[in-house]
């Protein structure tokens, strides 16, 4: 991928390596001399596009994203707390992940197919219910009660794009987010592949079974997490 503007920094990767990091963190006394920052497709026909506008006050500047395609400009909305995002284009051209966090063991995604009809956000519905059913918070062994009830939805967890299989399947690692809080159940890991014109999962895989297919894709290296720990009787859950 090509990169243009003063912050890209393509040797950086936060969960991907086939991904481009960005930094959306930037003062609004900078905005006067700072460059868009552009990330372009495989086929090199648009590209991702991060502009910055002044904030309230003296608050950070708000980064704004774009499709760039010819002499359109097609707006995307990305979450305006994430201090980092990662770009992940599919190979045709034709869908984007956006990866971001705003500290350092929260993250989530976003993943838009470009259609005629402008940008539609893929549902990530099903993981959010698989990893829900799998990782129920409110049974886990020292989970903290309200914490618990506001995750049941699995909505909450982390979710970080890392690869492609084919132009319409993507591989996206869910994690329980590495908190106490979380209680027994902290740190666990599962890998999907999402059809990404239909939001259905295709694949799911273990922890293990994901860095033994994904490895090479990850920025890090993956760790297998211990069993989680659940409540041991109907009691504890209330």
């Amino acid at each position: 991928m090509l990169l243009f503007g003063s912050s890209a920094r393509a040797e950086d990767h936060i969960w991907s390596k086939q991904g481009t990091e960005l930094s959306l963190v930037h003062g609004n006394e900078e905005i006067g001399h700072f460059k868009p920052i552009r990330v372009y497709s495989p086929d090199h026909q648009k590209y991702l596009q991060i502009a910055f506008k002044p904030g309230a006050g003296d608050g950070d500047a708000i980064p704004i994203a774009s499709i760039i395609v010819g002499n359109q400009a097609i707006h995307l909305d990305i979450d305006k707390d994430w201090n980092d995002v990662e770009v992940l284009w599919s190979p045709d051209s034709l869908s984007l992940a956006l990866t971001g966090g705003f500290n350092a063991y929260t993250n989530s995604t976003i993943i838009f197919r470009l259609t005629s009809n402008g940008p539609e956000e893929v549902s990530l519905d099903a993981l959010h219910q698989d990893m829900a059913r799998t990782y129920p918070p409110c049974k886990a062994q020292g989970a903290d009660k309200d914490t618990c009830r506001i995750e049941e939805d699995g909505a909450s967890f982390n979710y970080a794009s890392v690869a492609w299989t084919n132009p319409s399947t993507i591989v996206i690692m869910a994690e329980v987010p590495c908190s106490s809080s979380q209680g027994g159940i902290m740190c666990q890991v599962e890998g999907y592949e999402l059809d990404t014109r239909t939001g259905q999962i295709v694949n799911r895989m273990t922890a293990r079974q994901l860095k033994q297919r994904w490895q090479n894709s990850l920025a890090f290296n993956l760790r297998i997490p211990t069993p989680p720990f659940w409540k041991k009787s109907a009691s504890e859950n209330h």
